[in-house]
């Protein structure tokens, strides 16, 4: 018996408002991303939020940050 067959027959027992808790779950199943689906550009989390921040000041913020996590001589 195939899962399908048997998702099926279990239902067959159930009362109308859990097979459509079922239904419900089985198309929230199906709408879902997968996972490891495409990343989100970063600068896409900000646009339309006003906040305008270039390339230049990414790098700049990359490079104090990592400057301090290994110690200002490292650089």
């Amino acid at each position: 018996m195939t899962v399908a067959e048997k998702v099926v027959e279990m239902m067959k027992v159930l009362p109308p408002e859990k097979q459509q808790e079922v239904l419900d779950f089985i198309e929230s199943l199906a709408t879902e991303p997968s996972p490891g689906g495409p990343l989100i550009n970063p600068e896409g989390l900000w646009a339309g939020r006003g906040c305008d921040i270039t390339h230049e000041e990414l790098a700049e913020a990359r490079r104090e940050m990592w400057s301090k996590f290994y110690g200002e001589d490292a650089q």
